[in-house]
């Protein structure tokens, strides 16, 4: 083989070697990406359930207007064995008879935490906290 044919073997070896590089960093970087997401639609999940049941009447199954301090919210979410599924784990903390604060933290990655705070006095409303 001629010198020419080695260099372009050895180019192209490192060039392919260099995409799969990127390649791997572009699908985590993605993968971190949806599990932020996921987490995040989690909590909002969670927290707009509670508010479902907030609203709705005791004869309609809800808690007529309060948040029980007896009731798991994490209960509501079926699928969810201990507040958990595939995207994280997930926490409820009643902070008084009024205010509930959602927590979500990823089971991927230790850098994605979202906390949700819900209060009874904002109907319709949750509060994003990073």
């Amino acid at each position: 083989m001629g010198q020419q044919q080695i260099l372009l073997i050895v180019v192209g070896v490192i060039i392919v070697g260099i995409a799969i590089s990127v390649g791997f960093t572009m699908y985590r970087d993605s993968m971190k990406i949806n599990n932020h997401d996921a987490v995040i639609k989690d909590v909002h999940y969670l927290a707009w359930t509670a508010m479902q049941f907030y609203l709705r009447t005791g004869h309609l199954n809800g808690w007529d207007g309060e948040y029980p301090a007896d009731v798991d919210i994490l209960d509501l979410a079926p699928g969810w064995p201990g507040g958990q599924n595939d995207n994280g784990v997930y926490a409820v903390i009643w902070q008084s008879v009024d205010i509930i604060v959602i927590t979500g933290s990823s089971t991927h990655f230790d850098d994605i935490n979202k906390q949700v705070t819900m209060n009874r006095t904002m109907i319709g409303q949750i509060i994003d906290q990073p």
